[in-house]
């Protein structure tokens, strides 16, 4: 599949059914992706009632600047049917890496933030977050709403797209877990 324009959980979901067609198990294919849709459908269904949509940023990496996944990646897809109002479609550029600068990131002031990680590297992104400069004052920083997520279940995730559902659900709704 071409996820260069936008990257949605139905993709991850034809993937699932895909693999199960060839490898002859579709009933099992067909059981994830239901629980997949279920369990989003629930958690939908329970944010309909939030009134004010949280602002986050979802970070791909640190390393040389401020990496981001902006609305039209599936990590973006995920936490705006979730609810959240996702930094970044103004820095949208299909098919090039999308960077977000500093001073935005001061001027959007996000409530939440996830950053892409490696479980066994988790403490350590965390850390270096927080030590950045530029994240001092910012509110997610100050009220240490940040949150790791692991690589592996936002890029081509396939049956892991659940845990995507789930790890953004905690974050953006950490009273209900």
């Amino acid at each position: 599949a071409d996820f260069s324009e936008k990257h949605v959980i139905e993709d991850e979901l034809k993937y699932i059914s895909d693999v199960g067609k060839i490898v002859g198990k579709n009933r099992k294919a067909d059981e994830i992706i239901g629980k997949i849709q279920k369990d989003l459908r629930i958690k939908m269904e329970k944010m309909k009632s939030v009134r004010k949509k949280q602002k986050v940023l979802i970070i791909n990496s640190l390393s040389k600047g401020l990496y981001i996944y902006t609305p039209r990646t599936l990590a973006g897809d995920i936490v705006t049917r979730l609810g959240g109002d996702v930094i970044g479609k103004e820095v949208e550029n299909v098919g090039n890496t999308e960077i977000l600068s500093f001073e935005r990131l001061m001027m959007e002031k996000p409530d939440v933030i996830f950053i892409q990680s490696a479980p066994e590297r988790d403490e350590n992104i965390l850390q270096g977050l927080y030590d950045h400069p530029a994240f001092r004052q910012v509110p997610a920083v100050l009220n240490k709403r940040v949150y790791t997520v692991p690589f592996y279940t936002i890029r081509c995730p396939a049956v892991r797209v659940g845990d995507a559902v789930d790890i953004f659900y905690r974050g953006l709704y950490p009273e209900d877990v």
